[in-house]
């Protein structure tokens, strides 16, 4: 009875497992798992709760559903030796999903008359999303999986997981170095971890919040020959007591000048020297 059930598991890559993990309600469907070896197959089936192992291709039966967890440099050996075990592709229903690594689709040409899609976990927080793409077949299969476990669905065009995954890297890694560069300012002005970074979270939450209302409308650079020597006052002071940090900062706004269109070579002109008080002062 078991064999039976329409979705069965390639898995050679523990990363990209992410994608599936979450969905709660695959013990009611998963059925064969394959992966690198049978006990690697056994351990994974008991981390999910379902499924079971299979030493073989051949022992995939009458699986509907393909979901395959690998990267690219697998797929190519991963697909031939489906097609060695005579895996019958028309009329299945083959997912790839997308984790740590993404992989692209698999080659039209190696699945003829499947249906073809990619499943790729946006995050693992409560509100559980996905970015799925590929044929409309597989469209389907994959929104009803992903709403049987409550999470949501976001469809993107081909291709489109890179895009969706340069999203996430602005909105992530990219955003952090700011981020510690606004603490690390702070602190070089003397306050403590604890008064700083409600100053920073407070920052970041207000440009957000400009930013989601009014979009790039919010973004307001220095403009006016003020707004432009006291950021060169900021970046002299910050010189002083940090180089690095300072560069950061300059490299920084000329990019983000250039990015939208803006005459950015005022920021490479010499920063004034920020007047100190005197000793006796």
């Amino acid at each position: 009875m078991a064999k039976s059930r329409p979705v069965a598991l390639v898995i050679t890559h523990q990363r990209n497992s992410r994608a599936i993990v979450r969905l709660r309600n695959l013990a009611e469907v998963l059925g064969p798992i394959k992966a690198r070896t049978f006990r690697q197959a056994s351990r994974i089936a008991n981390t999910l709760k379902a499924g079971f192992p299979v030493h073989d291709y051949e022992e995939f039966g009458e699986a509907r559903v393909l979901l395959i967890c690998a990267v690219e440099d697998e797929l190519a050996d991963l697909l031939h030796g489906l097609d060695a075990a005579g895996f019958p592709w028309a009329r299945k229903t083959v997912i790839l999903c997308a984790g740590g690594q993404q992989s692209d689709l698999p080659a039209r040409a190696s699945v003829e008359g499947a249906a073809v899609g990619l499943l790729a976990l946006v995050d693992d927080g409560d509100d559980l999303r996905y970015f799925i793409e590929g044929d409309r077949a597989a469209l389907r299969v994959m929104k009803r999986m992903v709403e049987a476990s409550g999470g949501r669905v976001v469809p993107v065009k081909r291709a489109g997981q890179y895009l969706c995954g340069a999203a996430i890297g602005f909105a992530s890694w990219l955003m952090l170095p700011v981020a510690d560069a606004s603490m690390r300012c702070l602190r070089n002005a003397g306050l403590t971890p604890g008064k700083a970074a409600p100053l920073v979270e407070r920052a970041i939450k207000r440009s957000l919040r400009a930013y989601l209302k009014g979009g790039r409308r919010a973004w307001k650079p220095p403009s006016t020959e003020r707004e432009k020597r006291a950021f060169l006052r900021n970046v002299a002071a910050l010189r002083e007591r940090d180089p690095a940090l300072a560069e950061f900062m300059i490299e920084s706004a000329r990019l983000s000048l250039r990015r939208a269109g803006c005459e950015a070579d005022w920021v490479e002109s010499a920063e004034p020297q920020v007047k100190r008080a005197s000793a006796g002062a």
